[in-house]
C-alpha cells in the first residue's frame, strides 16, 4: 500500500515532493485537475480499503504482518493502482517489530486520508463543487481510458513543480 501521494503507504511513505507540498498544504502549485482530482480520490478510496482490512486483522500489532502486507501491494499493482517499483520501495520501510508495524499501518492510513482531504481542498480552490456523484466519475475515468498509474504520475509531477 503506498501512500497516499505515493502508492502505498508506509508511515509516513516515502514522500515525494509532490507528496510534501500536498501533505503540507503548500499551494504554489495550480489546483489539480478535475481528471487528476477524481483520480486520487479513486486512488485514496482503494488505498484506505486496502488499510482498512490490514487494520481489522485481529493478529496486527502481535504478528509480523510482512506478509499479509506484500498481499495487499500485489493485490494494488494487479489492479494497475500500484507500480511494483513502488511497491518495493515502500515494503522495505515496514517496521519489522509487529508492534511497529501496527503504527506504521495506522500512519499511513492516516496520511492517505490527510492527502485525499487535502487534494480536495486544494482542487475546491479554483474549481466550484460540482456535486457529481463518484460512480460517474469512476464512468467517465474509466471511459476515457486513462490509466490509474498515468494520471497519479500526472498528479505527483503537478505537485513537484
Amino acid at each position: 500500500m503506498a501512500n497516499p501521494a505515493e502508492d502505498f503507504p508506509s508511515a509516513p511513505p516515502d514522500q515525494s515532493p509532490g507528496q510534501n507540498a500536498l501533505l503540507s498544504g503548500k499551494q504554489s502549485v495550480p489546483a489539480p485537475t478535475h481528471e487528476q482530482t477524481a483520480t486520487a480520490l479513486r486512488h485514496f478510496r482503494i488505498v484506505r480499503n486496502a488499510l482498512r482490512k490490514l487494520l481489522e486483522n485481529p493478529d496486527l500489532g502481535k504478528t509480523n504482518i510482512r506478509p499479509e502486507m506484500i498481499d495487499a501491494m500485489t493485490g494494488l499493482i494487479g489492479d494497475g493502482i500500484m507500480e511494483p517499483a513502488n511497491a518495493v520501495t515502500q515494503l522495505s520501510k515496514l517496521p519489522d517489530k509487529p508492534f511497529d508495524q501496527k503504527q506504521a499501518v495506522e500512519q499511513m492510513y492516516a496520511d492517505t486520508i490527510r492527502a485525499e482531504i487535502a487534494v480536495l481542498d486544494h482542487h475546491k480552490t479554483t474549481n466550484p463543487p460540482q456535486y457529481s456523484e463518484f460512480a460517474l466519475e469512476h464512468l467517465r475515468h474509466v471511459a476515457s481510458g486513462r490509466e490509474h498509474v498515468h494520471v497519479m504520475k500526472g498528479l505527483m509531477a503537478h505537485y513537484a513543480r
